[in-house]
């Protein structure tokens, strides 16, 4: 857990300081429960706009007594899990597969404003946010895709998570939390798009295992891929192993709880 003082060193003005405390205050004591202060604070700040360098100026808003919202802040904000410094080359094209409430394609988009960027959210209640974060800071250049994306085309059973992440595509029809949405080969959708120096994130809970075997070979010559595997360390090396036999090296950037792997991919 990060200090207060952390949390206020990223506000950029004034103004940013109250939701800035408020994160940090949610982070420790989700603003979901029925204490008096958290019944306050959840009646106060509904939502919270985020403005601050890290999204290079660009306004981030969440939902502070939404926990998922509240706790991946921690990715972008302290853990440094997309630091697009590291890239070596400028993309023509930004792919965001997984988009969750929008947050990469805010952090992109405050790098590379300039670049089309195509965003792939299958959770209705997530896309509703994204739409908020394009509109706030009046993205240009962007595509929202209201599916998932896999190695076919067509439709496939989701199942939403009690969060907002951790919504996956699966096969069990039994489930009466499970909906129905559209899903994108997104092989043929790169093709489609013909970038030559490609930017993507793919954080798709679980469905990476078919998606980057698919895509691998049609990929740009510079490529540079941000993806979480979420099958643990001890499987992370097949993934790797096809990463490298197609000339990408790969860093480790975290692992949390032995299962999940972030890392990023680049081949230039």
């Amino acid at each position: 857990m990060y200090p207060l003082k952390n949390y206020l060193a990223f506000a950029n003005n004034f103004w940013s300081y109250h939701s800035f405390f408020v994160l940090r205050y949610a982070r420790t004591r989700p603003l979901n429960g029925k204490g008096l202060i958290t019944r306050f604070l959840r009646k106060m700040f509904p939502l919270l706009i985020l403005k601050s360098n890290k999204f290079y100026g660009l306004k981030l808003v969440i939902n502070p007594a939404n926990f998922s919202h509240v706790r991946i802040t921690d990715e972008f904000f302290f853990e440094n899990v997309y630091n697009l410094e590291l890239l070596p080359f400028r993309p023509d094209c930004i792919v965001d597969c997984g988009a969750h409430i929008g947050m990469f394609t805010l952090l992109s988009k405050g790098k590379y404003s300039d670049i089309p960027i195509y965003i792939f959210e299958p959770n209705a209640e997530n896309i509703s946010y994204i739409k908020k974060q394009i509109s706030l800071n009046n993205l240009s250049l962007t595509t929202l895709e209201e599916s998932a994306v896999s190695n076919y085309s067509g439709t496939a059973l989701f199942e939403a998570s009690e969060l907002s992440f951790g919504g996956h595509l699966s096969n069990d029809a039994n489930s009466h939390t499970k909906t129905e949405v559209n899903v994108i080969n997104l092989k043929k959708y790169l093709q489609k798009i013909n970038a030559q120096k490609l930017l993507i994130k793919i954080d798709i809970e679980g469905e990476e295992e078919n998606v980057i075997p698919h895509i691998i070979t049609s990929l740009p010559q510079q490529t540079a891929i941000y993806f979480e595997y979420h099958y643990g360390l001890e499987k992370f090396n097949k993934i790797k192993s096809i990463f490298e036999e197609n000339g990408f090296v790969v860093k480790v950037n975290r692992v949390v709880d032995h299962k999940y792997v972030d890392a990023l991919s680049i081949r230039n």
